[in-house]
This record gives structure tokens, C-alpha cells and sequence, in this order.
């Protein structure tokens, strides 16, 4: 339903220029080249609202099975597995500690996102914005915990979090605002979730350069520290 929304958008867009380029008395060609735009996206638009309402009508278990095949349960899985090796930092111990940190971050996100998948299968609701602030809080636990355990530096976990507690707070406001959203129903704000997860760790991913600039500190924080043996 969401994507329908951009359709909306774009139509009413292009409905928008030819009536300025009528009240201006622009070029002739600018106008007929934005009715053939308004009547190409029109098709699209509507078309895609017949999708979507298809999809709708789909029994619940059917389009629970669609959206495992999400983007984020697959083509984040081969990012992570294969583009976070090839992160290239010239400091080896901050290489390592960013490679395994982010890994283990994205990984316990995942299997929680597959879970509350499975948990909204059973009991066929979301839940509510304090269930996903929960389980926002639980998650960074879990992976700060099993990032330290994994040899992760202490310090340069602590370091890292300061960095994405905007982005946190940010992606638990929107989720706030798609649980709120009246025209979703639950697995379309499921999936509305996903989209804002994919969203987050791609950034996530684009901030590691600025991350590691944080003013010496990450430095400080391994100038006694060695990567464990076996890693």
C-alpha cells in the first residue's frame, strides 16, 4: 500500500506542472509531454492499487510467506556475509573490531526480525510501539553482549553506540509513526518495519569512515588492546 502512495504522489505531481504550464502558457510540447507522463504513471498507479488490493484479499498465511522473502532476509544476509570482509581500514585492529561488531549487530537483528515474523504468525497483530521499543532496547543488549564476549573491545562498543543513538532513536520514531498509520493493516506495517531496518543498517554501513574519525578515541581505546587469538 505504501508504494501506492508514491504513485499518488508522482501523479498528482505531474498533474500540477501542465496546469502551471496552462496558466503560464508555456511551451506546447512541455504540456503534451506532461500529459503522456500523467497518463503512462496513471496506468501505473492504478494498476499498482489493484495489486496491492489483490495482495490484501491473499490468505494471511500466504502473505506471511511473501514477506520472508523480503530484501532484508536475503540480500542484506549476502552483504553482510561478503561485503563486510571487505571493509578496508588500514588499522587492522580497528578493522577487526568493525567487521565483527557490525556482523554480530546485524545478525541478532535478523533473527529477531524472523522471530516477531513467526511471533505475528501466531497471534496475527504487530504489537504495539512500546513492544518494538522493547524490543529495540533488548536487541542492542544482545549484540553489544555477544560483540564483547567475541572479543570486541569494551571501550570502542560504548564508543560506537554513542555514534547510533540518533539513528536508534530515529528509527524507533518511525516505527512509532507506521504502527500509527491508520491505512496499514498489521502485516503492512510489518513490512513497513522491514523497509526502515533495511533502511537503517545500509546507513549504518555508510557512516563507518565517519565512525572511525571520532576524534582519536577509537584509537585510545585500542592502544593496549590486541585481537584475540583464533580470529
Amino acid at each position: 500500500m505504501k508504494e501506492s502512495f508514491g504513485f499518488a504522489a508522482t501523479f498528482i505531481g505531474s498533474l500540477t506542472t501542465v496546469l502551471l504550464a496552462v496558466i503560464n502558457k508555456g511551451n506546447d510540447y512541455a504540456v503534451y509531454a506532461s500529459l503522456f507522463i500523467i497518463a503512462g504513471v496513471g496506468i501505473l498507479f492504478f494498476s499498482k492499487m489493484t495489486k496491492v488490493k489483490d495482495e490484501s484479499r491473499m490468505p494471511f498465511e500466504t502473505r506471511i510467506s511473501i514477506l520472508k522473502r523480503h530484501e532484508i532476509f536475503y540480500n542484506l544476509k549476502k552483504w553482510i556475509d561478503f561485503d563486510i570482509r571487505r571493509i578496508d581500514i588500514e588499522n587492522k585492529k580497528r578493522q577487526w573490531n568493525i567487521q565483527t561488531h557490525m556482523k554480530i549487530k546485524f545478525n541478532v537483528f535478523l533473527e529477531g526480525l524472523l522471530k516477531e515474523l513467526e511471533k505475528i504468525k501466531e497471534r496475527r497483530t504487530v504489537g504495539d510501539y512500546e513492544y518494538w521499543h522493547v524490543f529495540l532496547n533488548r536487541g542492542i543488549l544482545e549484540y553489544i553482549d555477544k560483540a564483547v564476549k567475541s572479543g570486541v573491545n569494551e571501550k570502542y562498543c560504548e564508543i560506537f553506540e554513542e555514534y547510533h543513538q540518533k539513528s536508534e532513536l530515529n528509527t524507533a520514531e518511525s516505527i512509532r509513526e507506521i504502527l500509527q498509520n491508520p491505512l496499514y493493516d498489521d502485516l503492512e506495517k510489518f513490512s513497513a518495519i522491514l523497509d526502515r531496518f533495511l533502511w537503517a543498517f545500509r546507513e549504518t554501513h555508510n557512516d563507518i569512515h565517519k565512525i572511525i574519525k571520532m576524534n582519536g578515541r577509537l584509537e585510545k581505546a585500542l592502544e593496549n588492546w590486541e585481537i584475540p587469538r583464533g580470529c
